[in-house]
């Protein structure tokens, strides 16, 4: 006998276990649904366990997105109290559970309580956090009485989860950790999808889909029990009223749980057309009729409201409504049209609102201005001096400041140096006969030996010392401007009489070393000018790559053994392209520890969770992550180079991860490059570089998998690494 009864629950299984791997079942851990009878009458309650397999086994979170969908139907709408604001069960205060005892009922998410972690009993407990899809929400199903469905299927998607550091993800003595609880008068379906830390380490995390359909056990094998020998399994049995002449009849229940009601269908209500309650359907009277008062109706508005001014035309008062008029009415609810309003600047008196000088004439009416008939800006319209006059100055400008200028009344004419009428001549002497000097150096032309300027060679205007020598060209038949010539071997001013052989030696030190020219050999010697025939090219070669695990410092060449270790699967976020032997694959970021305290904890997530649902350019423009998220580097034309041969100079790179893999190389002298960031401590340093490409960055990107968006894979990779 299965634990799955329901075919179709199993297709549903079967088709997310094959669409997405990553979130495969697993034998190991189950999932509990209990139903029992709710306080609220008709309803039933379903309590939501993930089965653990060891006491240290730790619940990290529940989610749903794109490639795991996480769905809560329930038809008959899920109960939600209004005394409980929260979406998970901090909100469920144990103090008002005698008075309002339906509390208990609430529909809430949940990582191992029943309430507040701070009254929970718990050392070391948390109340869950919760991300989610601004426009797929999961929260409203918490807080929304009725709602039918909860569904997370987007990119973006939700979680609510607590770090591995929270007491409450331990499971109970029963191995079970509460994870939901559904409150419902109908039947019950959906998915869930959750993350485990066997043994409580996160590295080991185990991601599981289980599909269900009311109450069980679901995601194993066989059935545990059938007490009643009914063919479904104790775990998987629906309690409800299986009689249907009752109210509350559920045709999907298997099993009758004595909670049939045959009153709560009977239709009682108001019968009488006239009241404002009257039940149309109603077919038993109640006593519960209500009638309107004049002169208003059913819904306490006006019957008669001519201005709809919200107040009966049996309450108007006629009169001035303005506030700012000499009649106003504050008894008034209808204007009148007769508002008397004072002239501009006076009151209701006829006073001036505003006269601060007390002349009778209000200050918004004065005229400033000189009152002085002596004054020379005189104003006979001004009715208030603002002592603004003026009075003619010795050189007859009114208000003017006197004789204050170089000449006294006036400045020095325009062109003119002073106030005599003179001008500068051309040297700048105020009054002086210096008519040109072309050249500016403070000689007058007619008095000048050179009006231009004499060159290095002591020529006037000449062009300077532009020669080999400065002024002059080297000799003929000399090598400088010293008067030397060439030796025998070409050296200016060189003492070499002969050089017969021509091979750039002089004849008196010419002495000939015999042994191995060829730079390739592994006997090559350096200082030999001829070579002896005795060349050996075996014997010295093994992997000459310093970054590889089997560098062999005393290898000339290069045999192609070369081993690079590090992961190969492009699956994980520690892939190394260049790594040829399989090791240390991970998920793990290489750092979250985004406010660089040399710690992983709940202020690098509170830091993360400011990203959650960023995409695109809006990572990339970010101030604080835009940096680290940029793609930079060198590209490979910019690193690949063919430099100029300078000794053994082999065919090319011989390995198919480099860069500049030559797949006509026949022999390998360490030409390849591998491109990477080579500073140990940046966030992206390669091991396995051998050359810088400029693309070190040194502040942690929140998009760990590089797809373009912060999104749940992102958040289960970092929970990963809190508390490391």
């Amino acid at each position: 006998m299965k634990r799955i009864a329901n075919p179709g629950i199993q297709k549903v299984l079967l088709f997310v276990s094959l669409l997405f791997g990553a979130f495969a079942l697993n034998a190991q851990y189950t999932l509990t649904v209990e139903a029992t009878p709710a306080i609220t009458p008709g309803s039933t309650t379903y309590r939501f366990y993930v089965d653990m397999q060891d006491p240290t086994d730790r619940m990290s979170a529940v989610f749903g997105n794109d490639q795991a969908s996480l769905l809560v139907n329930t038809p008959g709408g899920a109960f939600n109290s209004a005394f409980n604001s929260s979406w998970n069960a901090s909100g469920i205060n144990p103090a008002f559970l005698p008075v309002f005892p339906d509390l208990a009922d609430d529909t809430y998410a949940t990582i191992g309580l029943t309430g507040p972690a701070s009254t929970s009993g718990i050392v070391g407990a948390a109340d869950p956090s919760l991300v989610e899809d601004a426009n797929q929400p999961v929260t409203p199903y918490f807080l929304t009485p009725g709602a039918t469905t909860l569904e997370s299927t987007t990119l973006t998607g939700a979680s609510w989860y607590v770090l591995n550091t929270a007491a409450n993800g331990l499971p109970d003595a029963n191995l079970q950790v509460l994870v939901m609880q559904v409150t419902t008068a109908g039947a019950i379906s959906g998915q869930v999808n959750f993350q485990v830390f066997p043994l409580g380490v996160g590295a080991d995390q185990q991601q599981v889909s289980i599909a269900f359909d009311g109450a069980g056990t679901f995601g194993g094998d066989d059935c545990v029990s059938d007490d009643n020998n009914n063919g479904i399994c104790d775990d998987e049995e629906i309690l409800g009223c299986t009689v249907d002449l009752a109210c509350n009849y559920n045709p999907e229940a298997t099993q009758d749980d004595g909670s049939c009601d045959f009153i709560s269908c009977l239709s009682l209500g108001c019968t009488d057309p006239n009241a404002c309650n009257f039940n149309p359907e109603a077919t038993f009277e109640d006593g519960s009729c209500t009638y309107a008062n004049f002169p208003l109706d059913c819904d306490g508005n006006c019957v008669n409201d001519a201005d709809l001014d919200g107040v009966c035309d049996e309450f108007e008062i006629p009169g001035c409504t303005d506030a700012s008029a000499c009649n106003f009415n504050a008894s008034a609810t209808d204007d009148a049209d007769n508002c008397i309003f004072p002239e501009p600047f006076y009151d209701c008196d006829d006073n001036c609102l505003n006269d601060s000088d007390g002349n009778g004439l209000c200050d918004e009416q004065e005229v400033p201005g000189c009152m002085d008939y002596a004054a020379c800006n005189f104003s006979p319209i001004a009715t208030q001096n603002d002592e603004s006059c003026l009075y003619p100055d010795e050189c007859g400008i009114c208000g003017g400041l006197g004789p204050i200028f170089e000449c006294g009344c006036f400045d020095v004419p325009e062109g003119d140096c002073d106030c005599d009428g003179n001008q500068n001549d051309a040297l700048g002497v105020c009054g002086g006969d210096c008519s040109a000097d072309e050249d500016a150096d403070g000689i007058c032309d007619d008095e000048d030996d050179c009006v231009g300027a004499l060159d290095a060679c002591g020529v006037c205007n000449g062009p300077g010392e532009i020669y080999e020598c400065g002024c002059t060209n080297i000799p003929e038949g000399d090598c400088n401007c010293g008067g030397n010539q060439l030796d025998a071997i070409g050296v200016c001013g060189g003492d070499c009489l002969a050089d017969v052989d021509a091979d750039g030696i002089c004849d008196d030190e010419d002495a000939s070393i015999l042994g191995c020219t060829d730079p390739c050999a592994c006997n090559y010697q350096i200082g030999a000018t001829v070579d002896n025939g005795e060349c050996a090219y075996s014997g010295c070669s093994g992997c000459i790559y310093i970054t590889a695990s089997n560098y062999d410092m005393n290898a000339h060449l290069d045999d192609g053994s070369c081993e690079w270790e590090g992961c190969m699967d492009p699956s994980y976020l520690n892939y190394n392209p260049y790594a040829n032997v399989d090791v240390g694959c991970s998920n793990a970021p290489s750092s979250i520890d985004f406010n660089n305290d040399g710690e992983n904890d709940v202020s690098d997530l509170i830091t993360f969770l400011q990203f959650y649902g960023l995409g695109g350019e809006l990572i990339s423009e970010n101030a604080t992550v835009g940096e680290a998220c940029t793609p930079i580097g060198m590209s490979v034309d910019e690193l690949v180079q063919t430099p100029e041969c300078d000794g053994c100079c082999p065919s090319g790179c011989g390995y198919t991860q480099a860069m500049n893999y030559d797949p006509l190389a026949t022999q390998d002298s360490g030409s390849c490059l591998f491109g990477g960031c080579t500073d140990p401590i940046a966030n992206n340093f390669n091991l396995l570089a051998n050359m810088d490409d400029a693309s070190c960055r040194y502040g942690i990107c929140p998009d760990f998998d590089g797809d373009g968006q912060v999104n749940l894979i992102d958040l289960l990779d970092l929970l990963l690494g809190i508390g490391n």
